[in-house]
């Protein structure tokens, strides 16, 4: 039926760059049968004249690019203060560049080979968070937040590391920040 088809992750765009034709095809089949729109880029270039003419819910980059790396894009998003949300895939191994990558913004990355369960959950936590940050947005502040900073609710965690967590005091925006980088830098190997 048609309703059924149309799912809510119908409505979100993604962009995936990759130069390995098989594994972008690979990347690109994964995401279309969880029902987002997809564009393809096979390098830097690609990817920023598709930028240019599109806002995306979330880009997935390759780090490794024939003519730039995935930071070149993430950059570019930072720099035009864009809302799109960044994956990249590195290496297997390459701490450095995972690490790299979070510096630079971005919101999660996967080691090769990827493995394509995690890659969906990734990307879903990703079109989730943006959406979220779009609906914080049309909300107005509170003006009775100063006053009483316990009643802040953090933002969401996953299970695994909401109890550790919920002891780290405080629930000031940079805190909140503070959490989530946690939480991602938890489910990677990288020395941090």
């Amino acid at each position: 039926n048609h309703l059924h088809c149309m799912s809510t992750t119908a409505k979100h765009r993604l962009l995936l760059v990759d130069d390995e034709p098989d594994l972008r095809t690979l990347y690109e089949l994964t995401l279309l049968r969880e029902g987002y729109d997809i564009e393809t880029a096979g390098s830097v270039e690609e990817a920023r004249h598709l930028l240019s003419d599109q806002r995306f819910s979330a880009v997935i980059t390759d780090m490794r690019l024939p003519d730039g790396t995935g930071l070149d894009i993430l950059r570019q998003i930072e720099s035009e203060c864009r809302e799109e949300k960044a994956i990249v895939i590195t290496a297997y191994g390459s701490a450095e560049n995972a690490v790299s990558a979070l510096k630079a913004g971005a919101y999660d990355y996967l080691t090769k080979p990827v493995d394509l369960k995690q890659f969906r959950s990734v990307v879903a936590s990703a079109v989730g968070s943006a959406h979220a940050v779009h609906m914080q947005a049309a909300v107005p502040s509170q003006p009775s937040a100063q006053s009483s900073p316990s009643t802040h609710a953090p933002l969401p965690l996953t299970e695994k590391s909401r109890t550790a967590l919920s002891r780290l005091a405080g629930n000031s925006v940079g805190m909140q920040q503070v959490r989530v980088m946690i939480d991602k830098v938890s489910r990677s190997m990288a020395p941090v």
